[in-house]
């Protein structure tokens, strides 16, 4: 139970939005007290400054993450680089062991050319022999290396004599 009746209650703004609407009602526009007035605008220049500060920073950090991404862009790309450069790398000593073998296995086929050459020249079948067992596979079967297949293998000297 209340004793006390209800008060007329009156609408009434704030003074901070009385202020903000530049209303006859905001205190700092009061012409008692000039001191009012300036305290007023020293309180304005310090909000904006504050503002202003915000909005400094603010602009701050969105350059500093434009600038982390663009780092992150370029951290990317040196990585796709390095990652397409040993790919080349690889292939290129992948090449360059197929050369390698590719020499070595001419080298010996010229000697092995030479060797037939001069048994055919002297006309001795058992140096025809000797040289024609090379053709013979004892090495495994690999992507790199000739079989008999490959390299036309005559085992029986009797043919180049005939």
């Amino acid at each position: 139970m209340n004793l006390i009746p209800d008060a007329p209650t009156r609408e009434r703004t704030s003074y901070f939005w009385s202020c903000l609407t530049l209303q006859d009602d905001c205190p700092f526009f009061s012409s008692a007290d000039p001191n009012l007035y300036y305290f007023g605008i020293t309180l304005l220049s310090l909000y904006m400054g504050f503002v202003l500060m915000i909005l400094a920073d603010l602009k701050f950090y969105w350059s500093v993450d434009h600038l982390q991404r663009q780092i992150d862009y370029y951290v990317n790309l040196v990585r796709k680089k390095v990652k397409q450069v040993q790919s080349d790398q690889r292939r290129l000593m992948s090449t360059q062991e197929r050369t390698e073998n590719q020499l070595k296995r001419s080298e010996e086929c010229k000697h092995m050319v030479t060797g037939i050459r001069g048994a055919l020249a002297t006309g001795d079948p058992q140096q025809l022999n000797a040289l024609t067992a090379y053709f013979v596979d004892t090495r495994p079967l690999n992507k790199n290396t000739w079989n008999a297949t490959r390299r036309c293998p005559q085992t029986d000297s009797s043919d180049w004599f005939s």
